[in-house]
């Protein structure tokens, strides 16, 4: 019988055992996710394109619009690589975005091998957002905090450790508590400092480790700093 099967479809002309298509991004998604693909793509020949009217589009569908993003990031051409991300950023803030464990791994990938500022700006915030996920999310959101040389991507990586706390369990947040003392303590930017100091109010498990470096940043030479310290405390 498979026999005779085999041979139908050879004499049909199937491709038999064929090699699978590698699907465009968003081409079985629903018209409203292949409209905003299409948007991001036509960017790029001078299209004027609008962050927030896409956002508008699949406002209802974001895990669905995430997945397609996901999948479009994986390019080489820059603009492109920007509009996805921002996109992704705005969509993950949004109470029903969730997204596969593959798409997770892949935008992890793409955010360590990028060294465009506003990319990896865009999905460390979104890495944040989606929370501890897996552990590779605090350890890749730790590790631009700490090795990171722009100061923007830097703080975006504070703001979202801070974002962790909310759903980790407090036995969990001493790793994070060590890391944003150490930025407080001895970090050369005065925005991160701050910003160290703010995510630090989101730590209450670790007052022992957290308090005598908020206590000491109430004398730091900016008074942004000091206020951060202040509500922090």
């Amino acid at each position: 019988m498979r026999k005779r099967l085999i041979v139908a479809v050879i004499a049909a002309g199937a491709p038999f055992l064929a090699e699978p298509a590698t699907a465009a991004p968003g081409l079985s998604s629903s018209e409203p996710v292949k409209s905003i693909i299409k948007a991001i793509r036509a960017n790029t020949q001078g299209v004027q394109l609008d962050i927030y009217e896409l956002e508008r589009q699949v406002h209802d569908r974001p895990s669905e619009a995430a997945e397609a993003l996901v999948d479009l990031l994986d390019t080489s051409d820059p603009t492109v690589k920007l509009k996805a991300s921002q996109l992704l950023e705005r969509l993950s803030s949004n109470q029903d975005f969730s997204i596969s464990d593959s798409s997770l791994s892949t935008i992890i990938g793409i955010l360590k091998a990028s060294d465009d500022n506003q990319v990896k700006s865009a999905l460390i915030t979104t890495l944040g957002n989606i929370g501890p996920k897996t552990d590779d999310v605090k350890a890749t959101i730790i590790e631009f905090i700490k090795t990171d040389k722009e100061v923007s991507v830097a703080r975006k990586a504070i703001e979202a450790l801070a974002h962790l706390a909310r759903e980790e369990r407090p036995t969990l947040h001493t790793r994070s508590t060590e890391v944003l003392v150490d930025v407080l303590k001895s970090n050369n930017a005065p925005s991160l400092r701050a910003a160290a100091a703010s995510a630090l109010s989101r730590y209450h498990s670790n007052a022992k480790i957290a308090v005598p470096a908020l206590t000491a940043a109430l004398n730091d030479n900016y008074l942004r700093v000091r206020i951060a310290a202040v509500q922090a405390l």
